[in-house]
């Protein structure tokens, strides 16, 4: 692993103020163990990073499993997305994925790499190209696989519509780089007079015609919530019902029942059934780029599964949530100690107020990094060659530490 690199500043200054920061955090404790998201936006209310952390390190304590870093572009829009895990204590990254906007910033490209941790580069591995209409509706898919240092064509989606609604979809591949196409599946739709589907039915290329194979259709309230999902297979020129969900939602249309069953004989056999309690404001909606959404919360979730005809509850998870707003300064030992900004995706500053103190860095694992010694005034460390993560640097006390935020 790269070392830090230490620059010493022998002055003193005075700490100007930093972008405020929003952390939110997501504790899931249950049966099966215990869980912790952190959600990390910056001054501009915009999802930069997402961090997990699983229950059971060496002292009782959350151990960093995963993350995702997201970056945008001037005009707001999600560039860059990387999915990283823990591999040897470290987080490294496994897959990047960066899109493309046109003039109406509309995502023309998307382009998938996935990370060799050998040589810490990324390799190209597939890629979408949008084709729009006037109207800005797709109207062509084309997909392509990174073969022998260049995007070869695999296949393309061409959509059809009516009144702005997609009535038809259909996938065909290619082994000769679009020279020649050969259809493989087939999706037709159709609407409610909201413009909500109702029925979707998939068709194979068989014997040179489409054969239908699957049907679903969909059930939905007054406030266009899906209450039921059914799912058909093709038998004998016969849609035959298979699979089935129902969904539930309070007055604030907050989901809180779901329960699926699979077609036994004549009857519904249960297969697996949620139920979830809402008290205070629910973390929804985190999909990159969409911010919190304070409207519910969710406190408990229950998870069944049948056993015969009866739901057998087999898990139950209790949710709390937090919200922390910091200054990008964190102090140590009645600020004698200051370190910003926090996150830090460069430089972090290491301000000593008093005198002169050794100080150590660790990784969330509780590894020993690096060893420094600190003069009074601005110390500044480079984040350089550390991966997106949660880090601690504390004195020679050992008693206090402060925790830091890089965002690579």
């Amino acid at each position: 692993m790269r070392q830090f690199f230490l620059f010493i500043v022998i002055s003193v200054c005075i700490v100007s103020k930093f972008s405020a920061q929003t952390i939110y955090t997501l504790d899931s404790i249950n049966t099966l163990g215990s869980k912790k998201s952190e959600f990390y936006y910056d001054q501009f209310d915009r999802h930069i990073s997402t961090l997990s952390y699983q229950f059971g390190g060496p002292q009782g304590s959350y151990v960093l499993s995963d993350g995702f870093s997201y970056v945008y572009d001037n005009n707001n829009n999600l560039v860059e997305q990387v999915f990283s895990s823990v591999q040897n204590s470290l987080l490294t990254p496994n897959t990047k994925t960066l899109l493309y906007y046109d003039a109406q910033n509309q995502v023309s490209s998307i382009t998938n790499l996935w990370f060799d941790a050998s040589t810490s580069v990324y390799w190209n591995s597939s890629k979408i190209d949008y084709i729009r209409n006037a109207n800005g509706e797709v109207v062509n898919e084309l997909i392509f696989d990174y073969l022998t240092n260049s995007w070869s064509l695999a296949g393309q989606k061409t959509y059809n519509y009516v009144a702005n609604n997609a009535v038809e979809v259909v996938f065909q591949n290619t082994n000769d780089n679009g020279t020649t196409f050969n259809n493989v599946e087939r999706q037709t739709y159709a609407y409610n007079a909201n413009n909500f589907p109702t029925e979707r039915v998939s068709y194979s290329w068989t014997n040179s015609t489409w054969d239908p194979t699957i049907k679903s259709t969909y059930a939905y309230d007054a406030t266009n919530n899906v209450i039921q999902t059914l799912e058909y297979l093709m038998n004998n020129s016969n849609w035959d019902p298979y699979f089935k969900e129902d969904l539930g939602y309070n007055s604030a249309n907050d989901f809180i029942l779901y329960e699926s069953f699979m077609m036994q004989g004549n009857n519904w056999s249960p297969l697996y059934k949620q139920v979830n309690t809402y008290d205070t404001p629910l973390l929804q909606d985190l999909i990159v780029p969409t911010n919190f959404s304070f409207n519910s919360k969710l406190d408990i979730e229950q998870i069944y599964e049948s056993i015969g005809p009866v739901w057998s509850l087999i898990r139950t998870s209790q949710y709390n949530y937090s919200e922390e707003i910091t200054n990008s300064i964190a102090s140590l030992d009645d600020k004698k100690m200051s370190v910003y900004p926090v996150p830090s995706n460069d430089i972090l500053n290491v301000l000593v107020e008093n005198e002169s103190k050794q100080a150590k860095v660790f990784n969330s694992f509780g590894k020993l990094l690096l060893e420094v010694n600190l003069v009074k005034g601005l110390n500044q460390l480079s984040m350089e060659g550390l991966s997106t993560g949660t880090y601690f640097i504390n004195d020679e006390t050992n008693n206090l530490f402060v925790r830091f935020i890089v965002v690579n």
